[in-house]
């Protein structure tokens, strides 16, 4: 019971922040952008080309889906680390965790709120669409929702690894660093194509060694686009969906262990 009511408190303090509503209004106007695109398709089917309008839907589907992910993607950092940090820093938790609440009923109310807030921008967001789909003649597939379900998950997964972060960093530099670990494997892939510029090549096999401690989200916008164009079949997906689940609930353990520890009397900046 007392979990429902410290999620009940992160949730009206959530409610209260004019930046999150504001990342939401901007998330809601993104699907505008995707009007030049319908007008084209809207043009290819009075034209008679249903192939290429068909192309062209497949196409606004896995933008919208991908420009939602980066968005929500952004929210949910913002979230990890202002979630408990603020308390933290404000000296609010100590008034909290004054009352018979313990810590670990304080960090699953966080949590939850979160997620629940995540949640809440990722179905607006797929109303909209599914709405949009619908006036032009289509419908949302479970390819769509599949995808849709992965960047929710991956969104969470961002809230999890900043929430973690926040514990020992302040903000920009736990910013810094929860982006960082997100997206570790693009950064590597990046820097292993800028040692073979230079004519430094990694020995065969080891290349995916220093991957190991990142999750595997570098390669989720393309399969956003197969899985929404019918490539990849939307079973072998789940797999790569436990990943990061399993990555998500390891952030959220080790930051709530971190917490047990952390001294309440010692705010920082």
């Amino acid at each position: 019971m007392r979990v429902l009511v410290m999620t009940d408190l992160a949730w009206r303090r959530l409610m209260r922040s004019r930046f999150l509503w504001v990342a939401v209004g901007v998330s809601v106007m993104g699907m505008f952008t995707l009007i030049s695109g319908i007008s084209l398709m809207l043009g290819m089917q009075k034209d008679g080309d249903a192939a290429g309008a068909a192309w062209v839907m497949q196409g606004l589907l896995a933008a919208s889906i991908t420009m939602q992910g980066v968005l929500v993607q952004l929210v949910a950092f913002v979230l990890g680390i202002n979630v408990v940090r603020r308390d933290l820093v404000e000296g609010t938790v100590a008034s909290v965790l004054s009352k018979p609440v313990s810590r670990g009923e304080y960090m699953a109310g966080c949590v939850l709120a979160s997620g629940l807030f995540l949640l809440l921008m990722w179905a607006v967001f797929t109303l909209l669409l599914q709405a949009l789909v619908v006036s032009l003649g289509g419908g949302l597939g479970w390819e769509h929702i599949t995808a849709i379900l992965s960047r929710v998950l991956v969104s969470w997964m961002a809230f999890a690894i900043a929430l973690l972060v926040s514990m020992r960093l302040p903000a920009w530099p736990a910013l810094f660093v929860a982006v960082l670990i997100t997206n570790g494997t693009g950064v590597l892939q990046a820097l292993v194509a800028v040692f073979k510029a230079v004519g430094f090549t990694l020995p065969a096999g080891t290349s995916f060694i220093p991957a190991i401690p990142f999750p595997i989200t570098d390669e989720l916008d393309q399969l956003t686009e197969q899985l929404v164009s019918g490539v990849v079949d939307a079973e072998p997906v789940w797999l790569g969906v436990l990943h990061i689940a399993d990555y998500t609930v390891v952030m959220i353990v080790l930051a709530w262990l971190w917490f047990r520890h952390v001294e309440l009397s010692k705010a920082r900046e």
